[in-house]
């Protein structure tokens, strides 16, 4: 099982907030500047837009980052910190879950019972838009264990991340500090009879 707490995520992950909070902004930002936003005539458009430009500036900003690397892990797109945290970027709602086609490799995602990744974290940094759909009113990092939240840490740019405490204590693996990833890596791009599920990233409608 690969369920932790707020409270650990953010002694672990801390450096990497101000960092991982500007991404989802930037990338919004951009895609609202590009013209194709304009003619977007579905949400599920602009959900992909996003997704992208949050893929182009982790690229950018974790490029040559000794400890965090953008990858893929079987069908799914994420950054991998420390060999042991998996974040994927996403679309969320004020309940604080992200939309998904219900793949089984999305299901699975937010199953902790199942080992995907052997052993590794698997969170997901959340936008989550205003009523009105033209602004990001939060970040959050989060991890889903079925359909409960079990880290709820919301991200800010210019201050400290505000945490709210998982409902029970969870089991934290121990890995041995070994590329316990490399054997699953592919390289953005590479492809994969899975590769259907990338139409999951951007959030769904």
């Amino acid at each position: 099982m690969s369920i932790i707490s707020s409270e650990y995520a953010v002694e672990k992950l801390s450096m990497f907030f101000e960092t991982l909070a500007g991404i989802p902004y930037d990338a919004f930002d951009s895609w609202k500047a590009n013209p194709m936003a304009a003619r977007a005539v579905t949400r599920s458009v602009e959900s992909m837009g996003v997704w992208n430009e949050m893929v182009r500036f982790a690229e950018e900003r974790f490029e040559g980052h000794p400890r965090a690397k953008w990858v893929k892990l079987k069908a799914q797109f994420g950054l991998l910190i420390d060999q042991r945290f998996f974040i994927r970027f996403k679309k969320g709602n004020t309940r604080r879950k992200s939309s998904n086609y219900p793949t089984l490799t999305a299901m699975q995602f937010h199953d902790q019972d199942v080992d995907l990744f052997g052993g590794i974290h698997r969170m997901e940094v959340l936008y989550v838009l205003d009523k009105a759909g033209v602004k990001i009113e939060s970040v959050l990092l989060v991890q889903r264990h079925k359909g409960r939240i079990v880290v709820d840490v919301e991200l800010n740019r210019n201050a400290p991340p505000a945490t709210n405490v998982s409902p029970f204590t969870p089991v934290q693996p121990s890995l041995d500090g070994t590329d316990s990833a490399a054997h699953i890596i592919k390289q953005p791009g590479a492809g994969n009879k899975d590769d259907a599920d990338f139409k999951d990233a951007g959030g769904g409608a």
